[in-house]
């Protein structure tokens, strides 16, 4: 239908008009999520103890996160180590305040432990996701010392592990392993992160790690590499790693479509392998500014010449792409959760 000039006149300035209120609500929003930053303090709540490869990735964000968010608050990471870092996760959903103001980074595998642990009560969806600064391919490693040099050899062969906690990274994957394809890991479990993991590994008090990340070693134990301290037994990912060409994958040795898809379930969450999260409820305008605050940082040249001189492997999600991982994880038919659950039973 042919609009009739005047109309078109009329008609075009309500569109004009309405966009203008759109910005002008928008511009006033921005205003006021910088008006209640500026002068405050972020806090980043650390899951794990000084050291270890989130600590790393969290100081790295709180030396550059604060100019991208609207107001330039301060940002402070804070450590707090506990139950494979449950401890900060239960703190951000049910104590931290939810204004924005505290944010953290907990273990990979913490978002869907209610699914499948016993007794974990929060729902890993409700949280404000912020982002994840990478993804990451677990491995099982064994010292050069030890009697196990392959995974092979971890089917008839004992390997003593150093383990974080319950529902932890380094305590799933060896279970896992266990009961999924008999490796005859033993855990020992408690160190407070995976730095201190490490010092008990060069001391000879384990033999091993299992659920560790890879690209971490790479950077920062590179002498492990260079020195031939470490045997790498296997990758547990659906993807090979590049910098890994000869290590085999867990899934060269899937015997079914059932145990695949309990496998696939239990490492999904590597795709978010170091993510950042907020309280759940925090105002809408807050969690969206901290999401495009995190989203700038990821490109921002000063934070990317940081993360190279420390040799950080960055490889970002945004919190709305962990929002629909976790929704679609968080769907997983039941008898499949059940499976899975069943994997991990120490």
């Amino acid at each position: 239908m042919r609009l009739h000039p005047g109309r078109w006149k009329r008609a075009s300035g309500v569109v004009v008009t309405a966009a203008c209120v759109a910005g002008l609500s928008l511009t006033s929003a921005r205003a006021d999520v910088a008006d209640f930053y500026r002068g405050k303090t972020i806090n980043i709540v650390i899951g794990y103890s000084v050291g270890g490869g989130y600590d790393v990735f969290a100081r790295l964000l709180a030396l550059h996160l604060g100019r991208h968010v609207p107001g330039n608050p301060k940002v402070v990471p804070q450590n707090m180590p506990g139950a494979g870092s449950r401890k900060a996760g239960m703190y951000l959903y049910e104590v931290a305040p939810r204004d924005g103001t505290t944010i953290g980074t907990i273990g990979r595998n913490e978002p869907i432990a209610p699914l499948i642990e016993p007794g974990v009560k929060f729902d890993g969806t409700k949280f404000s996701w912020i982002g994840s600064i990478a993804d990451d391919n677990s491995i099982c490693l064994a010292w050069h010392n030890a009697r196990v040099k392959t995974w092979q050899e971890l089917q008839s062969k004992e390997l003593t592990v150093a383990a974080l906690a319950t529902g932890d990274n380094t305590v799933t994957v060896p279970v896992m392993l266990r009961n999924l394809f008999g490796a005859k890991v033993i855990l020992v479990k408690g160190y407070p992160g995976t730095n201190d993991m490490f010092l008990a590994l060069e001391r000879g008090e384990v033999e091993g790690a299992c659920g560790v990340s890879w690209r971490p070693i790479m950077t920062q134990r590179r002498d492990w590499i260079t020195g031939k301290k470490i045997n790498v037994l296997v990758q547990v990912a659906l993807e090979r790693d590049p910098s890994l060409p000869d290590t085999p994958m867990i899934t060269d040795f899937v015997r079914d479509h059932d145990q695949l898809k309990t496998l696939s379930l239990l490492i999904a969450t590597q795709a978010m392998a170091r993510p950042f999260l907020s309280p759940p409820g925090i105002p809408d305008d807050r969690k969206q500014a901290l999401r495009e605050a995190f989203d700038r940082t990821m490109q921002d040249p000063q934070f990317l010449a940081d993360a190279n001189k420390a040799a950080l492997y960055v490889h970002p999600m945004s919190g709305a792409q962990i929002d629909a991982l976790l929704k679609d994880i968080y769907a997983t038919p039941k008898d499949l959760i059940e499976r899975a659950a069943k994997a991990i039973q120490e």
